[in-house]
């Protein structure tokens, strides 16, 4: 159309040239002049012919003619992108190029959406602290944590031994046969942590203990017409229990998710009730209060590991509880006792349901050694003079009310013989 266009346009300017050259030379005409004129123009269009040509060839390479440039300059269908008519003329070969930039401006400059950002270390962890306590990762620094809460624990036992008085949780002195002894225990206690730095943390542990003892047992030396009579005796005691008090201190920052290794050191006391001064009924020789405390001072370092694991954590710790010796009066003689040290371990795993809902799984256990009387006139039961087992399995689960408050539940199951049946513990650890 264009080349066509352009013959037109050439040939009425030589049919407009042609009459005023015969115009100029009416006299004179000049044949040979304009033979060669029109050879001149019989050459100009056989080169726009071959420009002609040419160009079809390039549009068949580029695969579009002036036709569906136009449609794809303007002429699409509705809702179709349509560029302005300077761009129309001449430019129609650059639209096609023009669309990925024009699909490419109308994406966002910005990610749609953007993963939250993590926690800090101290709240990722919680499902940690929801069965063993002071396990956790340390309180952030400058931070008060206060956290009450209450231990129910309940064991029995059969065929067991008791002697006079015990100490807390293996030693009894003197022999007693029973068959079967019942024990329930209340501990509503308050804790408190502060951050002293981001890697140092102070706590303390004040528990209030109160217990209830049923015995129920057969009198040695004691018949009744040639037959064993069976009694039960029934015996608690109430008061404050051994405060605990100590600090943690974080010996990594892992930056990649690497274990955390945290070390504690923690000092227990004795004011609590101890079994050395309470007096015994001299017919059954069964305490006639219970004690609320070993009566010994106590220091146990440990050192606990966290391996994060999305979306679970791993955890564990090894401890060592050593008790300092002290005198006591036993069998009316002042006597040198050494209760036995205890070593203990725990590992577990826990896991999050939700960003506010956890549950854990773990064990615990403790191996308590002999203790060691220097008294010899003084009997010392059999279960005192051998290592003593202790086993759980522990379940946890957590809810975090808010940012500063949490819920933590745990059910310790006894499975050795010496452990207590069940321990239920409920704590609600708050920041100020």
């Amino acid at each position: 159309m264009r080349t066509g266009l352009h013959l037109f346009v050439l040939l009425a300017a030589s049919s407009i040239a042609l009459p005023s050259y015969a115009g100029v030379s009416s006299g004179q005409p000049k044949q040979d002049d304009v033979k060669q004129l029109r050879k001149t123009v019989e050459q100009q269009g056989e080169q726009l012919r071959d420009q002609q040509l040419q160009i079809e060839e390039l549009q068949r390479k580029l695969g579009a003619d002036d036709k569906s440039l136009d449609i794809r300059g303007g002429q699409g269908e509705p809702g179709q992108y349509q560029p302005p008519p300077a761009e129309k003329k001449g430019k129609g070969k650059k639209a096609p190029g023009k669309q990925p930039e024009q699909a490419q401006e109308q994406l966002p400059a910005q990610p749609v959406g953007r993963p939250p950002e993590k926690p800090p270390l101290s709240k990722q962890y919680k499902e940690i602290e929801a069965i063993f306590r002071q396990q956790g990762v340390l309180t952030p620094r400058h931070t008060l944590v206060v956290e009450p809460s209450f231990q129910y624990a309940f064991s029995s036992s059969n065929q067991v031994i008791l002697s006079g008085f015990t100490i807390i949780p293996a030693l009894t002195v003197g022999l007693i046969n029973t068959q079967k002894v019942e024990r329930n225990t209340y501990i509503p206690a308050l804790s408190l942590r502060y951050g002293l730095t981001e890697r140092l943390e102070l706590n303390a542990y004040a528990p209030f203990v109160y217990r209830e003892d049923s015995t129920v047992f057969t009198p040695q030396n004691v018949s009744t017409n040639g037959t064993t009579s069976q009694e039960a005796f029934n015996s608690r005691g109430d008061n404050i229990g051994d405060v605990q008090f100590g600090l943690r201190y974080q010996f990594n920052m892992p930056a990649s998710g690497g274990p955390i290794f945290i070390g504690g050191l923690l000092a227990k006391s004795n004011t609590g009730k101890d079994p050395f001064h309470i007096s015994t009924d001299p017919v059954t020789g069964i305490q006639k209060r219970l004690p609320t405390g070993t009566g010994f001072w106590a220091l146990q370092p440990s050192l606990s590991v966290i391996y994060p694991s999305d979306p679970a954590v791993f955890f564990g710790s090894v401890n060592y509880l050593y008790n300092f010796s002290e005198t006591y009066p036993v069998g009316g003689v002042e006597t040198k006792v050494d209760p036995g040290d205890t070593f203990g371990f725990n590992f577990g795993i826990g896991f999050s349901l939700n960003e506010k809902t956890s549950l854990s799984i773990g064990w615990e256990q403790y191996i308590i050694f002999p203790t060691d009387i220097n008294n010899s006139s003084v009997l010392i039961a059999p279960t005192a003079r051998q290592n003593t087992t202790l086993g759980s399995l522990v379940f946890g689960a957590a809810y975090r009310l808010s940012d500063m408050v949490t819920i933590n539940f745990s059910l310790e199951a006894g499975i050795t013989q010496d452990a207590p049946d069940v321990v239920l513990t409920l704590r609600v650890p708050f920041s100020i």
